[in-house]
């Protein structure tokens, strides 16, 4: 009769492959006999997740998933280990030193063999050495998880990652734009490079930033921060699409973007639009950040853009100069006066409700209101998608002004932001501002020839949305059929043949 030890060790190591990544499974199957002990300590790639651990060991979790790490990582019995997936969001944040010795020991040369690294942990990590000068790494993605310490990137030395492809990084941070710089320049054949949350660089930086790989094939920055204090440059000749999103677009005079080469180019919204819905019924006193004011300088330095993706936050932004004086006067002593000038920032103001602010000065700007400075040249962008555009007479000028600018333009996707916050996106509330010129809104016969398609999805019937479908059907000669021109509300009801739209001819 067959038994245990007639299986080949390599049908055992797939169906221990097969039990992943239920850890509690493949622990309980190890445990059976010898031979799938030795399969499971042998294997080539390993998924270690501990939400599967048992529940009866929520109260040791973390010892129970150290443990089990900890015999995959130092006792393994193989050739070495090529791929590694380690996922404990809720690690204790004290566990970042045993977390580092697992990556140094991943990464040394008694391996030599790891070729994916995938860290998704909850504990704050100090990356080893060792991790970037590890000559077979083809993949690296460092989560750190938002409430531990953060992902402290120690890359003071040579930078030695000749077959990394893909880098992806999120809640990380780097202590100069230098050490960034020396990453990027260590992997010399990277394609991917995907940051969220991270910070590239510090405020005093003044050494520039420069993606210039010819192997570089797409960049995403995420919620990032740093890199708008620091001249900025994506100088790779083969990017095929870029990605900003969130804040820290905004650049001081002599930093930020300043040249972005790539085929496909995405200014999107981050995930913190709610600040505009929690803050916006406060708006005659609250302090909003300062986005997309540089949509133009950032545009301006576009080469070789053929798709431009934009919504809401880089069409407009709105923002707004506190100045809180506060006069404090303490006696100290019966006989000693002292008189304390302070100023304080508006956070710890509004937490104190002191009643001797004596002076609020608040300046409000709408990027629409600089719209004639937006001196965008004429450009190739064949694509433009606009996602979430508030139905105001600002975002409508800008809008126009990209089309105005491009004259080889072929398809239009635009989609209306149905959640906008009304308080500062509406008309009504912005009456106290410059119009935006009208010159913007008039059609340019023959501007857009090479206009194959447009759709308007989200359409509400606001004059503002009419204003933009008038500017195209009379800047084109694109006609009213299903193929090449359709106008839908958030229902998918057809308003593309209705008088409304008909009326704009």
């Amino acid at each position: 009769m067959a038994c245990m030890d007639d299986v080949p060790l390599c049908i055992l190591q797939c169906i221990m492959m097969f039990l992943l990544p239920d850890v509690g499974d493949v622990v309980r199957a190890s445990a059976v006999s010898r031979r799938l002990r030795e399969a499971w300590m042998g294997m080539e790639a390993y998924e270690l997740d501990a939400s599967t651990i048992p529940d009866h060991h929520l109260l040791d979790l973390d010892s129970t998933f150290a443990a089990i790490v900890d015999r995959v990582v130092f006792n393994h019995s193989g050739p070495g280990i090529k791929s590694m997936s380690l996922a404990h969001t809720r690690y204790d944040t004290d566990g970042d030193r045993r977390v580092t010795a697992w990556l140094d020991r991943l990464a040394s040369r008694e391996h030599h063999r790891l070729e994916r690294l995938d860290v998704n942990i909850g504990a704050a990590l100090h990356t080893p050495a060792s991790l970037f000068r590890c000559e077979t790494l083809v993949e690296l993605r460092l989560v750190v998880h938002a409430a531990a310490r953060g992902l402290r990137l120690d890359v003071d030395g040579a930078v030695h990652l000749p077959q990394l492809r893909r880098l992806c990084l999120e809640h990380a941070g780097f202590r100069s734009s230098t050490q960034f710089q020396n990453l990027i320049d260590g992997c010399p054949l990277l394609e991917l490079l995907h940051l969220r949350f991270t910070a590239v660089a510090r405020r005093e930086d003044t050494v520039g930033i420069e993606i210039r790989s010819p192997s570089v094939r797409r960049v995403v920055l995420e919620g990032c921060g740093g890199y708008g204090m620091v001249p900025f440059e994506v100088s790779a000749p083969n990017v095929e699409e870029l990605v900003l999103s969130g804040r820290n677009m905004v650049a001081v005079e002599k930093g930020g973007v300043r040249r972005l080469s790539a085929r496909k180019v995405s200014l999107l919204m981050d995930d913190k639009l709610w600040w505009y819905n929690v803050f916006a019924p406060f708006h005659h006193f609250m302090a909003f950040l300062n986005v997309g004011t540089n949509m133009s300088r950032i545009m301006a330095g576009f080469h070789g853009v053929l798709e431009l993706a934009i919504s809401g936050w880089c069409i407009e932004g709105i923002y707004i100069y506190i100045y809180i004086y506060i006069y404090i006067y303490t006696h100290t002593h019966t006989h000693t006066h002292t008189h304390t000038h302070t100023l304080i920032c508006i956070y710890s103001a509004l937490y104190t409700y002191n009643k001797n602010i004596i002076g609020i000065a608040m300046q409000m700007q709408y990027l629409s209101k600089i719209v004639d400075s937006m001196n965008l040249p004429d450009w190739g962008i064949e694509v433009l998608r606009v996602e979430g555009m508030w139905p105001n007479q600002g975002q409508a000028g800008v809008v126009l002004h990209l089309l105005r600018s491009s004259p080889c333009l072929r398809n239009l996707f635009i989609t209306n932001e149905l959640e906008h916050p009304r308080e500062i996106s509406i008309d009504e509330n912005r009456e106290q501002y410059p119009a935006t010129p009208e010159f913007l809104f008039d059609a340019v016969p023959g501007r857009l020839t090479h206009l194959r398609r447009f759709f308007m999805f989200n359409f509400t019937g606001n004059r503002n949305e009419i204003s933009i479908i008038k500017f195209v059907l009379g800047s084109s000669s694109i006609s009213i059929n299903p193929d090449q021109f359709g106008v839908t509300d958030y229902l998918g009801n057809d308003w593309s043949s209705t008088q409304l739209i008909l009326a704009s001819l």
